[in-house]
């Protein structure tokens, strides 16, 4: 029996989790505990109380098991599944007028820093801005992607061969401004399919510059069984390797 994690407990990436089992034998005594995620062994422990430390998980959904051995070979099983949530940085330019993306001051210190744990950011938060969301998209299943966007006012969508950012290309992009979370406005918020490879963290970026009105930005994806998520969620998200993210509220205009 897992006694920790609970089943079905979240956790913010990267994360270093307890894995805690407890057992007993009535006719012997228990030779040890091995631990596990999905079919691949963490480790094993051979004396009471039965423990593993898991460090630097990454975003993703992840089954647990606690496999028990007495001293005559016997074994047993318990499991929890757990989910490790990340996040995305965005920055803030403020006092920008104007709606196109190329005036958004990007090389420049930011007006404010934040994260977000999912790939949407916060509605209705000023006028005359400009914002850049980035990380990493961690992707779950290879095979064929397509990409949205949805921004008030115009955005664009980056997204790169592999985890660096020097070899990133726009994919789609918002040319005027859509309702939140519009997916369907213009023909170009959507992007061709683009093949991704499972395991693999590849660098994205969404800009989005604001005039007046309501502000928003939402990144979604439809991933190779069909399914879709718009906007993608935290735990396909890996933080920005840009350096440390300090916490900062956004001056409204």
């Amino acid at each position: 029996h897992i006694n920790t994690p609970a089943n079905g407990q979240n956790f913010s990436a990267p994360a270093t989790i307890t894995i805690a089992a407890s057992a007993s034998d009535d006719d012997g005594n228990i030779a040890r505990v091995e631990f596990y995620q999905n079919s691949s062994l963490l480790g094993e422990d051979q004396s009471s109380p039965f423990s593993f430390v898991w460090c630097n998980i990454s975003p993703g959904n992840y089954v647990l098991m606690a496999k028990v051995y007495d001293n005559d070979g016997a074994s047993s099983t318990g499991s929890a599944t757990i989910s490790v949530t990340g996040s995305i940085q965005r920055e803030v330019w403020t006092g920008i007028t104007g709606t196109g993306v190329s005036a958004i001051p990007v090389n420049s210190t930011p007006s404010g820093i934040s994260d977000l744990t999912v790939f949407a950011a916060p509605a209705n938060q000023g006028s005359n801005f400009g914002s850049r969301i980035r990380g990493y998209v961690r992707v779950p299943s290879s095979g064929s992607y397509i990409f949205w966007i949805a921004s008030d006012d115009n955005g664009e969508l980056w997204l790169s061969t592999n985890g660096d950012p020097a070899n990133k290309s726009r994919i789609a992009f918002v040319p005027g401004h859509t309702s939140v979370r519009q997916w369907n406005k213009y023909v170009s918020q959507q992007s061709v399919p683009i093949n991704l490879v499972a395991g693999q963290q590849y660098y994205i970026e969404a800009l989005y510059k604001e005039a007046s009105g309501v502000d928003h930005l939402a990144v979604g994806w439809q991933l190779p069984d069909a399914s879709q998520e718009r906007p993608i969620p935290g735990n396909r998200l890996v933080p920005f390797e840009g350096g440390t993210v300090a916490m900062m509220n956004m001056a409204r205009a």
